[in-house]
């Protein structure tokens, strides 16, 4: 049966018990390590160092030894499980994985078969491929289960709870700094929250200390750009586009996002003036799961502009987009000049 995430999954084991085959797959790291353990502690009640076999995914698996421990009977308990952690299929040679099919197709019943595809998305869009053929045999005598993106209110509060569980005191301000600049990325998140609990000690983790610290991924430098741009900023969104060329990031990228951004604040800003429920407008729109966050910051910066200068930026930033991929022109130059004409647009809605 193919579920969706940790409360499906969950329910699903308090019904039926222990899965033969579990594939849990997805954007949320954090949750499907924290679902394979608990899939784990169920196979495995007694003597792991027999009854647990697991084999890191991310390199080609040696198959005939996940099958050989499959088919072993379990030491001294009811089951036993296999755990091909992390799978990339990419990395399978196609004799290993007919090892697994075999496998799928004839399960032992003692044996719950656990794998996990967090790092390299599982290629579901071909009927005929590998990642097609491992959902529908794992549907067929277990279940599939896929954990999306987390929203970046979920990881700020789930870095709040790390936080106090560390004895350490963190404002909601710094952890929903912490959730952007980690890119929703869960595992990332907590883990940097143990670095800023054992900085900060008995005083409390703020905005600064999260600055300080945390390398932001380059999508939340690049909303950083956004941002300085809309508080009329220009030394900060300059120094910003320095620091993301620095990191190699490239203009048209950086474009991309820039444009992203704008068209958040104008579809935003056409909801708001319509009229219609700010939860309508996220569904409609599209922005579900980790981009939730983006139409509530652009909701919240809309108000400051007309409909018409939100429409002329967009449009410069469209035809700047074409521009630079039909042309040979400098980039780099291309990007700060397009900057300065967004500084000039918003400068005439200042001085009406």
């Amino acid at each position: 049966m193919e579920l969706a995430g940790d409360r499906q999954l969950e329910g699903w084991c308090r019904e039926h018990g222990l899965p033969l085959a579990a594939l849990l797959y997805g954007d949320d790291g954090y949750q499907i390590q924290r679902q394979r353990d608990k899939l784990i502690k169920m196979a495995v009640t007694a003597f792991p160092d027999f009854n647990l076999y697991t084999a890191d995914g991310r390199r080609k698996v040696d198959m005939a030894r996940a099958v050989d421990s499959a088919v072993s009977t379990p030491f001294m308990a009811e089951s036993r499980a296999v755990v091909l952690d992390d799978l990339d299929l990419t990395q399978q040679s196609a004799e290993e994985m007919d090892r697994l099919w075999r496998l799928l197709q004839e399960p032992p019943e003692s044996t719950a078969l656990i794998i996990t595809v967090r790092t390299v998305p599982l290629d579901l869009k071909k009927k005929s491929g590998w990642g097609s053929k491992l959902r529908q045999l794992c549907d067929k005598i277990g279940l599939v289960c896929s954990f999306p993106k987390p929203s970046q209110g979920d990881v700020a509060r789930l870095v709040l709870s790390q936080a106090a569980k560390l004895g350490a005191s963190m404002d909601r301000e710094a952890a929903a700094l912490l959730a952007e600049y980690c890119g929703g990325d869960t595992v990332r998140a907590l883990n940097e929250t143990e670095k800023l609990a054992a900085y900060r000690g008995r005083e409390t983790i703020t905005q600064d200390t999260v600055k300080l610290l945390v390398e932001p991924v380059t999508e939340a430098r690049a909303f950083d750009l956004t941002d300085k741009i809309l508080r009329r900023d220009r030394e900060g969104a300059m120094a910003v586009v320095e620091d993301l060329l620095f990191q190699r990031e490239s203009p048209v990228s950086i474009l991309f996002i820039l444009s992203m951004g704008f068209a958040d604040l104008y579809r935003a800003a056409v909801a708001k003036r319509a009229g219609i429920p700010t939860a309508q407008a996220q569904k409609e729109l599209g922005y579900f799961g980790g981009s939730a966050f983006r139409y509530q910051r652009a909701l919240e910066n809309q108000r400051r502009f007309s409909l018409d200068t939100l429409g002329a930026v967009v449009t410069l930033l469209a035809e700047e987009d074409v521009h630079l991929k039909e042309t040979g022109v400098d980039a780099v130059t291309e990007l700060e000049t397009v900057i300065t004409r967004i500084f000039m647009v918003l400068d005439r809605e200042g001085k009406r």
